[in-house]
């Protein structure tokens, strides 16, 4: 088995569980091809990684010098709830329309791109902020301090059904915690890495297992830094893009992501 580079379209995998195609060395995980023999294993295998420095660029690094080269990527852990709503205040609380405010993102950024998606596409809009993260990314001081909001009715399943005897995905704590309210929305807030897009921590309590990718991507995703602002609304076909004129150029000329400019009044 020879290792190889992993693709833009491979989404980053957490710590609950290796995919096909990808070795789980302890540290990160290394994407594989299907044939051959495995040429990394764990800590005690051939080239283990458990003594190696953690890698600065935790999204994705090429590691060269070990008689293979790889792409590095980590394997990142869930999302933890965020309680402190007024986190969300500087846009929140804006007096802008609530509509564009939830669809396009705050209104005073330098420049504005938008995606158009497969609503309900769980599978497309996972690949879409694959794609995104890699702009982002560049365009951050604290991608590993990252805000994601979760819109409270995204799926009803995920609170349960006590009259069917269905427990919530999520603890009560979360699911009536507090949440950053704009008019006709309320948003649990979470934070982590922007490379946990995705990650929410949504568990079947009965089975134990994930119900993340029955989730969306974030309905709201913005930086510490507030450098820039994705919107993704409940009731639109588009992901917006808000932010300095450098990251919305790369952002459509991505023949990958198809994205055009728009320009607000």
């Amino acid at each position: 088995m020879c290792l190889e580079e992993a693709s833009a379209e491979q989404v980053v995998i957490d710590s609950r569980g290796a995919r096909p195609g990808r070795i789980d060395t302890g540290q990160h995980l290394l994407t594989a091809s299907h044939s051959g023999s495995v040429a990394s294993a764990r800590a005690g295998g051939t080239h283990s990684t458990t003594s190696r420095p953690p890698i600065s660029n935790a999204t994705s690094a090429t590691r060269a010098g070990l008689g293979w080269a790889t792409r590095v990527q980590y394997a990142f852990g869930v999302l933890r709830f965020e309680p402190d709503s007024s986190l969300a205040d500087w846009f929140a609380r804006r007096d802008e329309p609530w509509g564009e405010l939830v669809t396009m993102g705050p209104a005073d950024f330098e420049s504005y791109a938008r995606v158009r998606y497969l609503e309900e596409d769980r599978i497309s809009e996972r690949v879409l902020f694959a794609h995104l993260r890699v702009h982002l990314a560049g365009w951050t001081k604290t991608p590993g301090d990252c805000f994601h909001g979760l819109w409270a009715g995204a799926v009803s399943g995920m609170h349960g059904d006590p009259t069917r005897g269905i427990s919530p995905w999520f603890p009560a704590s979360i699911l009536a915690g507090p949440k950053v309210r704009i008019p006709n929305r309320e948003y649990m807030l979470f934070r982590g890495h922007l490379d946990e897009v995705g990650h929410w921590g949504a568990t079947d309590p009965t089975t134990g297992s994930s119900r993340d990718e029955e989730l969306p991507a974030p309905h709201l995703l913005w930086p510490a830094d507030h450098r820039w602002f994705v919107a993704t609304d409940v009731d639109s076909d588009f992901t917006w893009v808000s932010g300095p004129q450098g990251l919305t150029h790369a952002v459509i000329t991505d023949p990958k992501l198809g994205a055009e400019r728009v320009h607000r009044n």
